[in-house]
């Protein structure tokens, strides 16, 4: 349901500065600067803890690689396998000083950026299950966007082309930047927070209309899904193989039942939806069924 204040409402965008100029920040847009700073600064924490794991790995080998030679004599694989996971270690040490040494401070007003959108993608794969992911990155010039969240759908066919934007502009002090630009971990010293694209994107007219707290709660609705989603598979799956062997099923059998479960599931949450746009059209409910993405228009 919107979430209507006293103020007046508007689903027009601020007008974009001209170039070279800029215009002061609303009070909203301020917020959601401050929502995307405290998204990074979380991001960096779970790099530097994950960093900080690499170190202890490393050094916990190299202390194990010793203490077998110790035990069993010296050989000649002890000397390859120190310098391997000393260099574990530093790759560690280094990537928790560069992250713990960052920092980024966004600027007080709104900019005009134009230019042609370019999309990176990057590849990696699972060390345990070999599976590949493919991570984008999207920038103009030599400054990486930061989207509004969930927002993919919108801006990527706009990729090649030529766009105008209202961006806030992030400077980052001391950008990890040692493994080269075609690294996934390569980051540019200047980033642009997205506040208006086209007729698209409006972020100070969706916190008006649908709240300040908005993506906040669009959060905690995508959390909540993936939760339910899980447990419904998780529970289904569970009542298909109570009270029986599950060592006696194939792995074919075991993969129908899994499709079948996730098939079954996906019908039910279509049928549920078909149903809950029935009700609002009959029972004239005041439910918002706007998508996300409609909803980032304002």
């Amino acid at each position: 349901m919107e979430n209507q204040s006293k103020g007046s409402r508007t689903k027009a965008a601020l007008p974009p500065p001209e170039r070279g100029q800029d215009r002061p920040l609303t009070p909203l847009e301020k917020r959601y600067i401050r929502l995307q700073s405290r998204i990074a600064s979380l991001e960096n924490w779970v790099l530097a803890a994950f960093s900080l794991l690499i170190l202890v790995t490393g050094l916990v080998m190299v202390w194990a690689v010793i203490y077998e030679a110790s035990r069993r004599g010296p050989e000649a694989w002890v000397i390859p396998f120190v310098l391997l996971f000393l260099g574990v270690g530093v790759l560690g040490a280094l990537l928790l000083k560069g992250f713990l040494s960052r920092r980024c401070r966004p600027e007080q007003s709104a900019h005009s950026l134009d230019g042609v959108l370019k999309e990176e993608i990057f590849h990696s794969v699972h060390p345990k299950t070999g599976a590949r992911s493919k991570h984008y990155r999207y920038k103009i010039g030599d400054v990486t966007m930061i989207w509004p969240p969930g927002a993919r759908a919108i801006y990527q066919p706009f990729v090649d082309q030529h766009i105008q934007l209202t961006v806030v502009y992030v400077n980052k002090t001391k950008p990890v930047q040692w493994f080269g630009e075609k690294s996934a971990l390569f980051e540019s010293s200047r980033d642009a927070v997205v506040l208006a694209f086209k007729d698209l994107i409006n972020i100070q007219g969706l916190l008006t209309r649908y709240g300040s707290n908005y993506f906040e709660r669009y959060f905690l609705k995508q959390s909540a899904m993936g939760a339910v989603i899980f447990a419904s598979i998780l529970g289904a799956l569970y009542y298909v193989f109570l009270g029986q062997d599950f060592y006696q099923f194939e792995g074919k059998e075991i993969g129908l039942a899994i499709l079948g479960v996730i098939i079954g599931l996906a019908v039910i949450f279509g049928l549920a939806s078909v149903a809950i746009k029935y009700a609002v059209g009959v029972l004239k409910l005041k439910i918002d069924l706007k998508s996300h993405e409609e909803k980032l228009k304002g």
